[in-house]
């Protein structure tokens, strides 16, 4: 309202001023003050006329134009506002999706060989590795000649529990517990640190699994390996970066770590050799 006001009166004392200047033509006291000359009267009192109705629009159209900015000014607060709003929603609709998502990496299939392998080289870079060595009932697979692979395994966490400080955790079945009880002593003074648990197990068959908790904070895990009278080795071996699936795996280990015997870092048995 008092922005059509003022444009009112603008344009309005801009006519009047104006008339007021073609009026003051004949009106000889003001051009004698001036002192402007009879012929120039003319020409003076039409720029006159013409400054003073101009002069209106000019002012009347300044005023709108700040109107105007104070509208997108305020429309564009306000457009922020709204944007801000809606955008803070999507975000948290699409972090509660990611988070229903399974993450990038869900699984790697590697034979066994070339898990062992792998797992070779990720455990020089691992921190903590939670692993399981779990076969059925007295079969003979813990007496069988160890695969090339599994010797790389081997020889990779004793150099990272000497050199890298490693925490090594194994559950095993009783199968492995000889060569359980030969690691405890073999790394028994070392920089990293063995410990393993030794659980009956009477169920048919179950994966094993190595969770490795790398030193930048990164996580995996590796499961396969279901070892029974009528399976070794050699059997296809999953990696999964999940970070929901690798903590169920810890749980697990957790779980059946604390069920089993501790095997003594303190056992006498002979060293088991490298290689």
């Amino acid at each position: 309202m008092k922005r059509q006001y003022f444009e009112t009166v603008s344009i309005a004392s801009g006519f009047i001023l104006a008339a007021a200047s073609i009026v003051a033509c004949n009106y000889d006291p003001i051009w004698n003050v001036l002192r402007i000359k009879d012929e120039l009267r003319g020409p003076s009192t039409i720029a006159l006329s013409l400054f003073f109705l101009i002069g209106g629009f000019i002012l009347s159209l300044r005023k709108r134009n700040e109107s105007i900015q104070y509208l997108l000014q305020t429309h564009s607060s306000a457009m922020e506002d709204i944007l801000q709003t809606h955008t803070s929603d999507i975000e948290k609709q699409l972090n509660t999706l990611n988070r229903s998502l399974p993450q990038k990496g869900l699984f790697a299939v590697f034979s066994c060989d070339e898990a062992h392998r792998e797992i070779a080289k990720a455990i020089k870079k691992a921190a903590v590795a939670l692993n399981t060595r779990v076969l059925v009932g007295e079969t003979t697979i813990g007496l069988e000649p160890r695969h090339d692979s599994l010797k790389v395994w081997d020889r990779a966490q004793a150099a990272a529990m000497r050199a890298g400080g490693l925490i090594y955790r194994d559950v095993i079945s009783t199968g492995f517990r000889t060569q359980a009880e030969n690691l405890a002593h073999t790394f028994n003074e070392c920089k990293g640190l063995y410990e393993a648990s030794c659980i009956n197990c009477s169920i048919a068959g179950v994966p094993n699994f190595i969770v490795l908790s790398y030193k930048d904070g990164t996580e995996e895990v590796w499961v396969g390996w279901v070892l029974s009278s009528g399976l070794g080795f050699d059997q296809p071996v999953f990696c999964c970066a999940e970070q929901r699936f690798v903590q169920m795996f810890k749980t697990w280990h957790s779980l059946l770590f604390e069920a089993g015997e501790r095997i003594s870092q303190q056992a006498t048995q002979r060293p088991l050799s490298e290689g």
